[in-house]
């Protein structure tokens, strides 16, 4: 994941395609290096039967536009269910659903269009970390992560500033944010929904997202305490999603999000 949200930055710091994949072990699909090809390794299934990985995020070179992504997809066998709008400014990506011997044959004659691939693997949230001791209160100031940033020394309060935040979703009517969080986008269910205000749209059943959103911008603890909150939902309640709702969060970020 990672990976992918380091190519978004590939033009803006000069980064070129060898820096991204040079230190990476590499498989190659019609000729395209593979990075993480280890998360598509066969595991059997509960019936016992070998699983065959059939989800790819498959990434172009600079340039390509979108009515070339879409020609590439729509000759071979693969299908696309997320794809990316590099004409209008967002990620040059495809969601590819073949598996490994199809996306060769969909890729092949077009290969000098193609970045990279990735396996669209599964990301969950990190276990929660144990409490701290009783007495935690007592030694640090409820504060204290906002004093060693300078917080409390800046008239800078993130007034007119958009925040995405990419987890769970925001509980958006929690006081703290004072009706500055917006329910923004859903992709929990495999595709791009915009919330157009819909109070039950990216809803956190979870607590981390909101929790996330109270550290960037809540009143009473966050850094930016008047900016906006979007509510950007890429993993369920039960705190997991895919690689491929990310990237298309951030596309969607790019070409239709609000500024700065």
């Amino acid at each position: 994941l990672l990976l992918n949200m380091l190519t978004l930055l590939v033009s803006t710091a000069g980064l070129t395609e060898r820096d991204v994949l040079s230190k990476r072990p590499q498989r190659r699909i019609a000729g395209v290096p593979v990075v993480n090809y280890d998360l598509t390794q066969s595991r059997p299934s509960g019936n016992g039967a070998t699983v065959v990985w059939s989800k790819w995020l498959v990434f172009l070179k600079p340039g390509v536009t979108d009515e070339e992504l879409v020609d590439v997809f729509t000759q071979g066998p693969c299908k696309s269910s997320l794809r990316g709008h590099p004409s209008k400014g967002g990620v040059p990506f495809v969601r590819a659903l073949c598996d490994e011997k199809d996306l060769e044959v969909t890729l092949l004659g077009h290969t000098q269009r193609f970045a990279f691939i990735e396996p669209d693997a599964e990301v969950s949230l990190v276990p929660a970390t144990p409490a701290p001791p009783p007495d935690w209160g007592t030694k640090q100031s409820a504060s204290w992560g906002l004093d060693r940033i300078g917080v409390p020394d800046t008239r800078r309060t993130g007034k007119g500033v958009h925040i995405y935040i990419l987890d769970t979703g925001i509980y958006t009517k929690h006081a703290d944010f004072e009706d500055r969080a917006i329910p923004t986008l859903d992709l929990t269910g495999g595709s791009v929904v915009e919330c157009d205000g819909d109070p039950a749209c990216a809803l956190d059943g979870n607590g981390h997202g909101t929790h996330c959103a109270g550290t960037a911008g809540g009143r009473s603890y966050g850094v930016a305490k008047e900016a906006t909150l979007h509510a950007v939902k890429v993993l369920t309640n039960e705190g997991s999603g895919q690689f491929s709702w990310t990237v298309a969060a951030l596309d969607w970020i790019a070409v239709s999000g609000a500024r700065p």
